[in-house]
């Protein structure tokens, strides 16, 4: 092996290890102190061919007020990756928002809601 390549899996190697760094320094700079308080980043979800933004709301109030924000926070997280240099295919399109407590998002909330009535 020669050394440009040893290098190169070494930079490639660091690199991959920055991707966390990236999105929580990208939360941290998109959600203002509310949000740094309330809300607590999950990271991201690939699935079905589409990236998540997974975010943990508190309570109910907390859950409706996001569901009218989460395109304005999308933005300006992918915002803060591209800056970052962040990988456009890597970013999240879809914000999921998960109650607190583990119960899970909001569609199996109301599964579970039609269940008890």
């Amino acid at each position: 092996m020669s050394q440009d390549s040893r290098g190169g899996q070494r930079i490639s190697n660091i690199l991959s290890h920055l991707k966390p760094l990236q999105l929580i320094r990208a939360w941290n700079d998109c959600a203002g102190p509310a949000l740094l308080k309330q809300v607590r980043f999950l990271g991201l979800l690939q699935e079905d061919g589409l990236v998540w933004l997974r975010l943990e709301v508190p309570d109910p109030t907390w859950r409706q007020e996001l569901e009218y924000q989460k395109e304005a926070i999308l933005t300006a997280f992918n915002a803060r990756l591209a800056e970052s240099g962040y990988p456009k295919a890597e970013r999240p399109t879809q914000c999921r928002l998960l109650n607190a407590g583990g119960i899970g998002p909001a569609t199996r909330s109301a599964k579970g809601a039609k269940r008890r009535g």
